[in-house]
């Protein structure tokens, strides 16, 4: 895995020795060796995996990662118009069977007698 940086770097800020672990103080956390980096580079990583967020956890200190969500511009301007106008979610009609109220047999219990059990057919 090698991360990708959003910029270039500026010959004249200091450079650190940087690597990057993840949050549970293990030796098998370690993501990556990234030699000198400048403080504030921004690094993109491709194809982390699916639960690199949700999996994420608060041991040791650690805070949940900011999100950035990156899209092209068209895709951008619908999700905001989609939060603006509060669209419905889209649902897919299905033939749904309806309850009908049936009476209970005296036979399997006396109380349910003199209540109404709902079955769907």
């Amino acid at each position: 895995m090698k991360p990708l940086l959003q910029k270039r770097p500026k010959p004249d800020k200091k450079c650190y020795s940087s690597s990057v672990w993840g949050p549970i103080c293990d030796g098998l956390d370690h993501i990556v060796e990234r030699g000198n980096l400048h403080v504030g580079n921004w690094m993109l990583f491709e194809n982390m995996g699916a639960y690199t967020v949700t999996a994420a956890s608060t041991i040791n200190g650690f805070q949940r990662p900011t999100v950035y969500y990156v899209m092209p511009g068209p895709t951008w301007q619908l999700m905001k118009q989609i939060q603006n106008q509060d669209f419905p979610p889209r649902v897919e009609e299905q033939e749904v069977s309806p309850l009908h109220p049936v009476l209970c047999p005296r036979e399997q219990h006396e109380a349910a007698f003199s209540r109404l059990c709902f079955h769907s057919y």
